[in-house]
């Protein structure tokens, strides 16, 4: 599915799935929330670009950050793109139950799926098998956040954090700070140490932008990282939010996948600090 205008289903193969307008509606809007729910990682960064835009010609805006700010001139860049099979069975034309059950699963894995993405690039590819989540142009998703073979932390959450806060200064990033972490980690922080009020999150969420805690069950148990956003340094581009398309018939069998287009663009390199 590689053409811009191949994305949803035409009125032709709603009437083949015997999907009203009222079942196409709902499909849309329960694919929708359950990938927003899942999904941890984009909610943390800010958007960048246009819904649909061509996902084959990503603009690069990486900068030179010397005495003199440049751009440096580069070609089009390419989004990932996942997607997650479901079957409509010949005897399940027209159910919307059924179809609402199956893309309610198929967008929960696609959204934890594309936090996979964000953070390991290439390395996702055996958590996205563990979804059945299939992928293209993974390997040309250069950015990632969680870096590769990156060690868990092995002390207090508050002193890695606060690390790569002065790490981030110390090179001229200066917030705002988000922080992504595994979900230990993030059970670590709201672990009280002496009372229920000393718990490490009362001095991890002031160095932070408000809500800048996040957690994904995709980051690798102990691992995390701190982003100064900043200066327009971090962005996530999506030219094609979760979207359910057709794949195939066999013996009025149909399969359909959701399938998405996103790529993560990281401008300043500097500004994303692993955890240590």
């Amino acid at each position: 599915m590689n053409e811009m205008n191949h994305w949803g289903l035409n009125e032709k193969e709603r009437d083949q799935l015997g999907w009203t307008d009222a079942i196409w509606d709902d499909i849309k809007t329960v694919v929708s929330a359950e990938a927003e729910a899942a999904r941890k990682v984009r909610p943390a960064l800010p958007p960048f670009g246009e819904p649909f835009s061509d996902p084959n010609n990503i603009l690069d805006y990486s900068i030179d950050d010397a005495a003199v700010l440049g751009i440096p001139s580069r070609q089009g860049l390419v989004s990932a793109e996942l997607s997650r099979a479901f079957q409509i069975r010949s005897d399940q034309h027209g159910d919307a139950g059924v179809a609402k059950a199956l893309a309610t699963r198929a967008a929960h894995q696609l959204g934890v799926a594309e936090d996979a993405a964000l953070l390991l690039g290439a390395g996702a590819r055996d958590f996205l098998r563990t979804l059945n989540v299939a992928e293209e142009n993974l390997d040309q998703q250069l950015s990632h956040l969680i870096q590769e073979d990156q060690d868990p932390i092995d002390r207090p959450i508050l002193d890695s954090i606060l690390e790569a806060i002065q790490n981030l200064r110390n090179r001229g990033e200066f917030g705002g700070y988000r922080a992504i972490v595994a979900p230990d980690l993030y059970r670590q922080a709201f672990q009280p140490q002496q009372n229920l009020s000393d718990a490490p999150i009362h001095q991890i969420r002031p160095e932070l932008v408000e809500n800048g805690f996040h957690y994904s069950q995709a980051a690798p148990q102990g691992t995390g990282v701190v982003i100064s956003l900043g200066g327009g340094t971090v962005y996530v581009t999506v030219p094609v939010d979760p979207t359910v398309t057709w794949s195939g018939e066999a013996d009025r069998n149909i399969e359909l996948n959701i399938v998405e287009r996103f790529r993560l663009l990281v401008n300043i390199e500097a500004a994303v600090e692993p955890l240590r």
